[in-house]
């Protein structure tokens, strides 16, 4: 009798500790371990704003560095949806008006999944370019402008377009 109490003690515990993690790292597949995410029409990488780590930072693309905040790793959300966290900390957030993106603690929300279905998915040279869409407000990842310079924003795209700036490609980091 005891001992069917004890394992039932860690049976429960396991359980409520599984529970726990809900963003489950992605252990296998082309999102595995910590990427760069590059985007297709300028080649920079995506960055909080002046390589921040607090939770609320705006996106940019930057000149890739490989430093902890354009480091990111996709946590499945379920459906094809995944949490892209940056490594040193916070996830990627559609913003309240649905225009922006930031980088902020992670809720769980519609506005944090993001996902890329098989069409929108196009082998790159260099890894898969991915037009990242959002859950909630169904828009893209896209540059602000057409620039290829440091510090233009990241925004969502109403509408799929087809172009360059809307495709982002995950390249593999150092563990």
């Amino acid at each position: 009798m005891k001992i069917n109490i004890l394992c039932l003690f860690f049976v429960l515990i396991f359980v409520d500790v599984m529970a726990l993690d809900m963003h489950p790292e992605v252990t296998t597949g082309p999102f595995y371990g910590y990427y760069l995410i590059i985007n297709r029409r300028s080649g920079r990488a995506l960055t909080a704003y002046e390589s921040g780590d607090s939770t609320t930072d705006s996106l940019y693309q930057y000149t890739p560095t490989a430093d902890y905040s354009q480091q990111w790793i996709a946590r499945g959300a379920g459906d094809n949806y995944y949490f892209i966290n940056r490594r040193s900390n916070g996830v990627i957030t559609a913003s309240e008006d649905g225009n922006t993106v930031e980088v902020k603690a992670f809720t769980g929300a519609k506005n944090q999944m993001w996902g890329g279905h098989e069409q929108d998915i196009e082998a790159g040279v260099d890894g898969w370019w991915v037009l990242v869409r959002n859950n909630e407000t169904g828009r893209y990842l896209d540059l602000e402008n057409d620039s290829g310079e440091n510090n233009v924003g990241i925004i969502q795209s109403r509408r799929r377009r087809n172009n360059q700036r809307q495709q982002w490609g995950f390249i593999p980091t150092e563990p």
